[in-house]
C-alpha cells in the first residue's frame, strides 16, 4: 500500500549541522508534536539539545529529505539517511539506526553526544 511518507531532518544552528532524522506521514502534525514536547519538557536527549540551542538564540527548522515514499520503503530510506549522515561524522540524536520506530516516529536518544 502506498502512503506518502516523508523523511526529514531537524536542524539548529547552521543548516549544515543536522541532529535528528525522522519519518512522518504529516509534516505539519509532526512539527506540532515536536513543539509540544519542547514545551511540556520531554527529557529525551534530542529535546534537551533543542531546548539548549533555543536558549542560545538559535532557531530550528525541519527540512524534507524525501517525500512520497512508499510504506514498504520508508524504513530502508530512513536507515540510509541516518547511515549517510553518521558516515559524514554528524552526531545524530536518533536512538536507533532507523526503521525501528513506529510508522511516523523515530525515537531520540537519551545519551549525550555533545
Amino acid at each position: 500500500m502506498f502512503l506518502p511518507f516523508i523523511l526529514s531532518l531537524i536542524f539548529a544552528r547552521e543548516r549544515d549541522n543536522p541532529f535528528y532524522i525522522g519519518k512522518t506521514k504529516n509534516l505539519k502534525t509532526r512539527t506540532r508534536s515536536h513543539a509540544y514536547r519542547l514545551k511540556v519538557g520531554s527529557n529525551l536527549y534530542c529535546y534537551n539539545k533543542l531546548r539548549k540551542m533555543l536558549k542560545e538564540g538559535h532557531d530550528w527548522v525541519i527540512v524534507t529529505l524525501e517525500d512520497y515514499i512508499p510504506a514498504d520503503q520508508i524504513d530502508d530510506r530512513e536507515r540510509y539517511w541516518i547511515s549517510y549522515y553518521r558516515a559524514q561524522g554528524i552526531k545524530l540524536t536518533n536512538l536507533a539506526d532507523g526503521g525501528e520506530g513506529g510508522k511516523g516516529l523515530t525515537l531520540c536518544s537519551s545519551e549525550n553526544f555533545i
